[in-house]
């Protein structure tokens, strides 16, 4: 899908930034508004404020014809729709890559890179042991849920 933007300035003279995507479902263009805020370094951000809800966004997306934030549209991330054991396990893998190491988890847990912090070190060994921890903890329950599934298919018959 093609979007055509302009900027515009209301009577009021803030800017409106008008949207024309073209594609099956769209009629009629549909702006939106931009609010600034100030950042902390000096100059201004613009956030575009969602038609439907009016909260602050950078983003606003095409659904079903109209244009909203990602709350309004009933988005998600995509880490928040992958299970708690695979959540475990990337973050583990996130840990072990920023360490240098191929981020595969049958491989030894990488040795402290050079010029990082101890400190730093520690407390992402000790994060990652922490992950680890937590996925043995989810993954025994899993398997405690699949046992108690099968002798209770095994008790009907």
């Amino acid at each position: 899908m093609r979007e055509t933007v302009e900027a515009r300035r209301n009577r009021d003279g803030t800017l409106r930034r008008c949207m024309t995507p073209s594609g099956p479902g769209w009629m009629l263009p549909q702006g939106v508004d931009v609010t600034w805020t100030p950042c902390h370094f000096g100059g201004r951000r613009p956030w575009l404020l969602c038609p439907c809800c009016q909260r602050r966004a950078l983003w606003v997306y095409p659904i079903r014809g109209r244009l909203l934030c990602r709350r309004c549209a009933g988005l998600a991330y995509q880490v928040q729709q992958v299970p708690k054991l695979c959540r475990l396990q990337l973050a583990q893998e996130r840990i072990r890559r920023r360490l240098g190491g191929t981020g595969e988890p049958c491989e030894s847990f990488p040795e402290k890179p050079p010029r990082m912090h101890w400190r730093t070190y520690l407390r992402l060994r000790e994060r990652h042991d922490e992950l680890q921890a937590a996925e043995w903890e989810d993954f025994a329950r899993q398997i405690d849920r699949l046992t108690a599934s099968v002798h209770a298919l095994a008790r009907r018959r």
